[in-house]
């Protein structure tokens, strides 16, 4: 069994859809503040925040990483996010880190 992926973002983008679909995501949510957004997945997926990680690079990203269980920033994230977060990739953002964290939380959850 695996685990739900979901993207948010907070510009509409055809390009992050496209990837989406690419990576087998269905949910993706944007336009709007992420954080709004947050309470409606964990009730959707019936997870704890505890049980959340997110991926940041921006100032908007804070308030989110601050209420999941692990917060991680892309290693070209602004330098007030990285002050919080749990991980810092050591890709950047659009060079692998995402594929970074997906191999880090399979390895912890001994996914195979």
């Amino acid at each position: 069994k695996g685990f739900p992926a979901v993207i948010l973002s907070a510009k509409e983008s055809k390009v992050v859809k496209r990837r989406a679909k690419d990576m087998g995501i269905n949910d993706v949510f944007s336009g709007y503040p992420k954080e709004k957004f947050l309470d409606k997945i964990i009730k959707k997926y019936k997870v704890g925040l505890e049980e959340v990680a997110f991926i940041g690079d921006d100032l908007i990203d804070i308030e989110v990483a601050k209420r999941v269980g692990f917060s991680i920033a892309v290693n070209d994230a602004v330098e007030d996010l990285k002050r919080i977060v749990d991980f810092i990739t050591e890709n950047k953002g659009g060079k692998g880190a995402v594929r970074e964290v997906v191999e880090i939380i399979l390895q912890a959850k001994d996914f195979k």
